[in-house]
């Protein structure tokens, strides 16, 4: 079964770990992290398509199921 890498005995993010592959932080490092955030049921991913014309936008709407705790590896004081 697959694990994500870690750091430290701690699972790194999606975002981490494309930041470190790349040395950059993208886009889809930062969708990746929003999609695997509501995977593990901490936030809800709704889309709001009410349309007038073809111009118009979908609205995301993230809401937080429940808290998360989560210190920055990246923060950590030596």
């Amino acid at each position: 079964m697959y694990e994500p890498p870690k750091y430290e005995n701690q699972p790194l993010t999606p975002a981490e770990v494309g930041t470190l592959v790349d040395e950059k932080l993208d886009p889809r490092d930062i969708t990746s992290t929003i999609v695997g955030l509501a995977v593990k049921g901490y936030i809800q991913i709704e889309g709001n398509e009410k349309r007038r014309n073809d111009f118009d936008k979908t609205i995301i709407i993230l809401k937080r199921l429940k808290a998360m705790i989560r210190i920055s590896i990246l923060l950590k004081s030596n």
